[in-house]
């Protein structure tokens, strides 16, 4: 399943977002962030109780990775 709403990421970042339904009924979420081509995180996150929630939190932590990385 694909992300329904993407991000606004800034100039040279790519995000790819999807998000699964585990046998137990749960959902993950994952994002792979690169940079101008290059892999800078992968994130997933787990056992969220909807689709929905797994999605707005792998995105916010995409985010954050992105703010974290800009300022070093």
């Amino acid at each position: 399943m694909s992300s329904q709403s993407p991000l606004e990421l800034p100039a040279g970042w790519t995000c790819v977002l999807s998000v699964h339904r585990a046998a137990d009924g749960t959902y993950s979420g994952r994002a792979e962030l690169t940079q101008r081509g290059n892999q800078r995180c992968l994130i997933v996150e787990t056992r969220q109780r909807t689709a929905e929630a797994a999605d707005a939190l792998v995105k916010a932590r995409a985010l954050r990775f992105i703010d974290e990385w800009r300022q070093r």
